[in-house]
């Protein structure tokens, strides 16, 4: 039996760019579980948090690793920090705590970190990052294997899982709590009753509960041409050999014999029912209060049902094209179609099909969308979107709570759908010039600005809010996006 090693690098106080409030948190916590649950021990465990997590001493440390572990040992190395992705190359980088923005020769490559997952004579290693754009360490397709446990156990394996897409920003969650990833990964983990949990199940019970409720997809695969040879690390549990007790049974008293049980009456089964339902429910008030919604300037034409809102026809003056559009609840006049004003060729086809551009508008960047509507016409601001939405049935917010219902939002202003919105899935383009989720995706720009988010890779206040329509999960999330991103817009007519 070899040893288990784990190795916690986690950065929540940058110098030059944007904390992460819960990144060390997130290492400790989980860390905390794993030796309390599973095979690890503080014996053979090293840190690198914050000022420590030099991209020297983070090179010095993987160096240690090579020179010091034998082909019989497993290690687990866990990754919090910053992220960032070459938009030309596709190559992504872990951000050291003293790095500056836009200096990548401060970074360390991902191809840096495969090389000293080859190198390390380690029979398992597991590498977990929770980082934007962290996916992009993988090079090739995915492989499932099906080998029994011991199988699995015995061959050599290297794996990484990351919180992330290889373009893909993640969320942090709010301070003093834990990413979405990293809050996934310990319920997993902990509610795991199993003797053994292998990394595919961890990898996809994990990418399971974090995409049904946050705004990411993370992935987990093997890593190739590192050593990788079809196993998986294996977590195993300290206390596999304890016996589990049989569950008491509803009415069931465990101290009576088996021939002195009785059932409960029914009038007591009601009043149990009953007070454990108002228990249940104060618990879920104190532990769960509710969101504030949407403060609600003018209920407008909230009174109106649907089939009773005028439509109204538009003619843009600059290239006399026709739009519709109506007299939302939120008292704003909503057009009812993307708009496609052609800004001197510097807009987005979608899907880059220029056949669509009839029914799909066109996309522009968010510099753009502030000088594309018509004439009397603007970008709707962020509270205006959150207003039209929540009054429409719902939205949520990106790694946040939910307003009203956004499957219901969804559902009222999709095509087809309730309402005279009918919005449309249009995709996106990325600053260096692939469209995605055409079909899947309809975002729209809203004209507020961020500027308290930043970026290693373009700096402070490049991000302004969207309203996402996920086709997928047919919900609305509140989000942001790169202010060079090209998205759909709508336009409310000045008052």
């Amino acid at each position: 039996m070899g040893k288990t090693y784990f190795i916690g690098i986690g950065i929540s106080q940058y110098q030059y760019i944007s904390k992460l409030p819960n990144a060390v948190k997130d290492v400790k916590d989980i860390f905390e579980l794993l030796i309390e649950k599973y095979q690890f021990t503080n014996e053979r465990s090293i840190f690198l948090f914050d000022e420590e997590a030099t991209r020297e001493k983070i090179i010095l440390l993987f160096d240690e690793l090579v020179q010091k572990t034998t082909e019989k040992d497993s290690i687990l190395i866990y990754y919090s920090g910053h992220g960032h992705l070459n938009n030309k190359t596709k190559r992504g980088f872990w951000i050291p705590v003293n790095a500056k923005p836009n200096k990548s020769d401060q970074f360390i490559r991902n191809s840096t970190i495969r090389n000293y997952l080859e190198d390390i004579q380690s029979h398992h290693t597991l590498l977990i990052s929770d980082s934007c754009f962290s996916g992009s360490i993988f090079v090739k397709g995915k492989i499932r294997s099906h080998y029994t446990m011991n199988e699995l156990d015995s061959r050599k394996s290297r794996w990484a899982f990351c919180s992330g897409r290889h373009d893909e920003f993640v969320y942090d969650g709010p301070p003093g709590e834990n990413s979405p990833f990293a809050k996934s990964i310990l319920d997993v983990l902990k509610r795991n009753e199993n003797k053994f949990l292998n990394t595919l199940k961890l990898v996809d019970e994990v990418t399971s509960l974090t995409s049904s409720k946050y705004r990411q997809l993370p992935e987990g695969n093997p890593i190739y041409d590192c050593g990788h040879e079809g196993g998986q690390f294996i977590f195993k549990d300290k206390k596999s050999n304890t016996i589990v007790s049989r569950p008491v049974q509803y009415g069931e008293n465990p101290n009576i014999k088996n021939h002195e049980k009785r059932k409960l009456n029914p009038k007591n089964r009601t009043l149990v029912f009953v007070l454990s339902f108002v228990a249940i429910a104060s618990l879920i008030y104190i532990f769960f209060p509710i969101e504030e919604p949407p403060i609600i300037d003018n209920p407008g034409n909230n009174q109106l049902t649907e089939d009773e809102i005028l439509i109204y026809n538009l003619i843009d003056e600059r290239d006399d094209k026709h739009y519709q559009y109506f007299l939302a609840k939120d008292s704003n006049y909503w057009m009812m179609q993307n708009l496609a004003y052609d800004l001197n060729g510097h807009t987005y086809f979608p899907n880059n099909d220029e056949s669509l551009v009839d029914s799909f508008g066109l996309l522009y960047n968010w510099n753009q969308a502030q000088i594309a509507c018509p004439i009397g016409w603007r970008l709707p601001t962020d509270k205006e979107w959150r207003q039209f939405a929540f009054l429409h049935g719902g939205y949520e917010d990106f790694g946040g709570p939910e307003y009203n219902k956004s499957n219901h939002g969804y559902r009222n202003l999709i095509a087809g759908g309730k309402s005279k919105f009918e919005a449309l899935l249009a995709g996106y383009r990325i600053e260096s010039g692939e469209f995605y989720n055409y079909g899947t995706t309809g975002a729209y720009w809203t004209s507020t600005a961020l500027d308290d988010i930043v970026n290693a890779e373009i700096g402070k206040g490049k991000y302004a809010r969207v309203f996402e329509f996920d086709g997928s999960k047919k919900v609305i999330s509140r989000s942001y996006d790169a202010l060079g991103k090209a998205n759909s817009c709508r336009c409310v007519k000045l008052k």
